[in-house]
């Protein structure tokens, strides 16, 4: 995300971004050796399909591949997040201890799921 010496992330969302107005539909894996909760939680709702920081393993980017490569949503379907439901969550992860099934929280822990396996320091 950085290809500069500056290690803001900066570069990389702005990279996203005009990705995401010319194919908004391709998916787009943010790596980044200087990665922080709060940056993946902005690449995520800009639209990357996944956010990897270093170190990773191979199996984690065949993983992020496999599932920013996988079937193609129909637009006029509805999305993904509102399809989402608590039990799609609580089998994925672990969020016992939360409780809750608005669909507002529901996609802030769909978020917090995703970028959580990440070794980003806070």
């Amino acid at each position: 995300m950085n290809f500069s010496l500056a290690t803001t992330g900066e570069e990389g969302l702005r990279l996203l971004a005009r990705i995401k107005e010319t194919r908004p539909d391709l998916p787009v894996l943010l790596i980044t050796a200087w990665g922080s909760i709060e940056l993946a939680v902005q690449g995520m709702k800009a639209g990357a399909a996944d956010f990897v920081t270093k170190p990773w393993t191979h199996e984690q980017i065949l993983q992020s591949v496999r599932t920013g490569a996988g079937p193609r949503r129909d637009p006029a379907a509805p999305s993904p997040a509102a399809r989402l439901t608590r039990r799609d969550l609580d089998a994925r992860y672990d969020f016992r201890d939360v409780i809750g099934e608005d669909p507002g929280l529901l996609q802030a822990l769909d978020l917090l799921g995703r970028v959580s396996h990440t070794d980003a320091p806070s």
